[in-house]
């Protein structure tokens, strides 16, 4: 059965819908008390031109002397971090699945997991030993109760698709990049995730054309929160639909 009530103090509900795609920026415990050491960053991005192996720069290699013209040329990629961001997002444009994880000082304190279609979606956050499952449909939004029945709580309008706040960074710095893989660093308006903090830095990844993860890392009070969201295509194609009466 569905029933319409509107939420209490002690009624489970988020204070919105996870950001990310539930990318969990929304979710996190700490970043009231978080401040940016990046003070009146004006909006850039510049392309730059990457080796192909940049990606395993970093990695111990052992190697031996060869003759110069036996090594291939390597193979060089040119990058504009705003167009790859754009594209990679647009991957995702008409839907997505994901699972999200936040932790305090290493232990985790919220998981998210759900999909995301059409404008719709359904999720499942996971906190301690609760769970709480959503359904979002429209403008509308229901939350199961603990004795299975699907309630329809009040809802502060249709969010649109949680990954656009991706598409505006302050700042967009390119990290590593491949022909599959390019590993980039947004700076982002606090606001833009109805976070309490001026900036916040989120890394993205982006693995054969598409978003595959984002993450951030912040430290208040001597605590450090780390969440990590990965996405991938659709497995589950099916409507996402407001649940039945």
């Amino acid at each position: 059965m569905t029933t319409k009530t509107t939420m209490t103090e002690s009624s489970p509900r988020p204070t919105r819908r996870p950001l990310l795609g539930a990318a969990v920026l929304g979710l996190l415990v700490l970043v009231a008390a978080c401040t940016s050491d990046r003070e009146g960053a004006a909006p850039t991005s510049t392309p730059v031109t990457v080796g192909q192996d940049a990606q395993d720069q970093g990695t111990p290699v052992t190697t031996t002397a060869v003759q110069a013209e036996s090594t291939p040329p390597e193979t060089t990629i040119s990058v504009d971090p705003d167009s790859e961001l754009a594209q990679g997002l647009a991957a995702l444009e008409a839907g997505y699945q994901f699972r999200s994880e936040t932790t305090v000082n290493g232990e985790t304190a919220v998981v998210v997991e759900g999909r995301w279609l059409s404008g719709n979606s359904e999720l499942t956050i996971a906190s301690g030993d609760g769970l709480v499952d959503y359904v979002f449909v429209g403008d509308h939004q229901w939350v199961r109760s603990p004795n299975g029945d699907w309630v329809e709580v009040e809802s502060s309008g249709q969010a649109g698709n949680p990954l656009a706040a991706l598409a505006g960074p302050l700042v967009l710095e390119l990290l590593d990049a491949s022909p599959s893989r390019v590993l980039m660093e947004g700076t982002y308006a606090g606001g833009d995730f109805d976070l309490d903090v001026a900036e916040v830095d989120v890394a993205i990844l982006l693995a054969e054309g598409a978003l595959s993860e984002a993450s951030f890392t912040v430290e208040s009070d001597g605590n450090i929160a780390e969440s990590r969201t990965v996405f991938a295509q659709l497995a589950n194609i099916s409507p996402i639909t407001a649940p039945a009466s």
